[in-house]
């Protein structure tokens, strides 16, 4: 067997590169642009929650919150994930993942970007209850469109 650059092993690798393994099919542009949107609607929701931490020193000024407190309300917002997102996925089952894609990511743009003029400590917390619901409204739908429209290209 040949070693150089254009030896035989260089060009099977380059024909196996090339044709898709069996059973897989080239993506359309379509599904790509899917694929992209419903990604970028992912990092966009995820990241209103990124910005969060960054304000707690605002918000504790605001609101006269003790290290207590925020550890509280810090805590409340990921445990807030994990019981809502099965039952969205349930809905999503029974065929209502439209209307969770649409609400989900506007709950949680409005629920989010409205702490900053929550009057009371209550108020927002219950900002990010709506929030924090909405962006998991968006994950079992989005993971389920994801899925489909790769069909056999897991992988990617």
């Amino acid at each position: 067997m040949e070693r150089s650059p254009g030896g035989l092993a260089a060009r099977s690798a380059a024909a196996t590169a090339a044709v898709p393994a069996a059973g897989h099919r080239a993506l359309t542009r379509f599904q790509m642009w899917g694929i992209g949107l419903l990604s970028a609607g992912h990092f966009l929701l995820d990241g209103y929650l990124g910005f969060l931490p960054a304000l707690w020193p605002l918000l504790i000024e605001k609101y006269s919150l003790s290290l207590t407190e925020v550890g509280l309300v810090a805590t409340m917002m990921p445990l807030l994930l994990f019981p809502t997102q099965p039952l969205f996925g349930a809905a999503d089952d029974r065929g209502h993942g439209r209307i969770l894609l649409l609400v989900g990511p506007l709950m949680c743009a409005i629920g989010l970007c409205s702490i900053g003029v929550a009057p009371s400590l209550w108020a927002f917390v219950a900002f990010v209850l709506v929030g924090r619901i909405g962006n998991a409204m968006y994950h079992p739908v989005s993971a389920r469109l994801v899925t489909a429209s790769i069909e056999s290209r897991a992988g990617l």
